[in-house]
């Protein structure tokens, strides 16, 4: 609620009428007649005007500046969210490309087993029921412990 009625008394209509009071009550206290009996309230009504007119003015112009202040720290938190958004898919990308790579080696570790185990096989003759050897299983765990 205070919000709000800070926002109508800054507003440009009410800065603008308290500016209009001011100029008219110059006017009737100093340039007319002087001595008439307006022109001590009227004087002094002018500088009441004039010095609200200069507190809305000054307090609109902190409104801003803080306004501005507050912008520019969330436009500074927003750049820190997008740098480290971009860090983070730089790193991402790196990651998956390293695994690419290393999934790459993997198939060829593989590709070449299975091609040493149809030679083997080949070797062995169609009666043989096995083909693998204790090598084969080391090769395994090896493999198994690689992969972690």
């Amino acid at each position: 609620m205070a919000d709000i009625l800070w926002d109508i008394a800054t507003s440009y209509a009410v800065i603008s009428f308290v500016a209009f009071v001011s100029v008219g009550l110059f006017v009737v206290g100093h340039l007319p007649v002087p001595s008439s009996p307006y022109a001590v309230p009227a004087r002094f009504g002018a500088i009441v005007a004039a010095a609200l007119l200069f507190f809305l003015l000054g307090f609109r112009v902190a409104d801003k500046r803080a306004e501005a202040a507050q912008l520019t720290a969330q436009l500074r938190a927003k750049q820190v969210d997008l740098d480290a958004a971009t860090t983070a898919k730089t790193l991402a990308e790196k990651a998956k490309d390293d695994a690419t790579v290393r999934a790459e080696a993997d198939e060829k570790r593989i590709g070449d087993y299975e091609d040493e185990l149809r030679k083997r096989t080949a070797a062995a003759g169609p009666t043989c029921s096995c083909a693998n050897t204790d090598a084969d299983l080391w090769w395994l765990r090896d493999n198994k412990a690689h992969r972690r």
